[in-house]
């Protein structure tokens, strides 16, 4: 959530406060992330439905975006001045890379002998 809201909802979208929801990376816990939550524990309904949120927001926003467009500078928050193809980038591999780990902690759970 705070890697999309990072990369995508502020800098493409102008969303001014962060999902409560979302977890800072530890590069960025020095600043005020407007909305963020630390204390938040939220059960798995809710985080699927941020997630089911955000990803319906990205899908209308590439579908309305040309190849060119792609090349526009934005500004992202901690990390200066990119082109939208660095932020479409990092949403992306973000989101594979919490797949892989989702998927290799549930196979480790499922190995585990139960008692």
């Amino acid at each position: 959530m705070f890697g999309v809201d990072k990369w995508f909802a502020e800098p493409l979208l102008g969303q001014a406060t962060f999902h409560a929801l979302g977890l800072v990376d530890g590069g960025s816990r020095e600043r005020p992330w407007v909305g963020v939550d630390p204390d938040a524990r939220p059960g798995l309904d809710d985080v699927v439905a941020v997630r089911d949120e955000q990803s319906a927001q990205l899908r209308a926003f590439l579908d309305g975006i040309s190849d060119g467009d792609l090349d526009r500078a934005v500004e992202v928050l901690d990390a200066g001045t990119v082109p939208m193809s660095e932020c479409m980038y990092t949403v992306f591999e973000e989101s594979f890379e919490h797949h892989r780990y989702a998927v290799r902690d549930l196979a480790q759970l499922e190995a585990e002998p139960t008692a």
